[in-house]
């Protein structure tokens, strides 16, 4: 199964005019853990190109700052498919999350890219 996702994944950013050395390779369930536990970063939601800051706490709760003011708590983990996972509005909404080099993630679900992370730091900078 995950060889499938990650295919359709790298599919998935060749249609979006990515190449897959830009995709990067797909992170591992163990790897989406370390970058995201007890960590800050930023990021761009690529269909609404809201910019956020957010803080993932060890215990999945996720903290986001979005650049218009608004605050949000809510949770995240990693699902058995090795996915990063995020509760918006009452839906979880999964993606796999690859390394796109030079500290980049992009996060894509179905074949779209959703998210694009950078700057993660250690702990709780927000």
């Amino acid at each position: 199964m995950k060889i499938h996702a990650r295919g359709l994944a790298v599919l998935g950013a060749a249609f979006l005019g990515l190449s897959t050395v830009q995709a990067g390779s797909a992170l591992s369930g163990e790897e989406v853990k370390a970058l995201f536990a007890n960590k800050t970063f930023s990021g761009i939601n690529e269909g609404s190109l809201r910019e956020y800051r957010a803080y993932a706490a060890p215990d999945g709760t996720l903290t986001l700052h979005y650049d218009d003011g608004k605050k949000v708590t809510t949770k995240w983990r990693v699902d058995d498919q090795g996915r990063h996972c995020v509760v918006i509005q009452d839906n979880e909404r999964c993606a796999q999350v690859f390394a796109a080099g030079g500290g980049v993630y992009r996060k894509i679900a179905n074949g779209v890219l959703t998210h694009t992370l950078r700057n993660f730091a250690d702990g709780n900078k927000l």
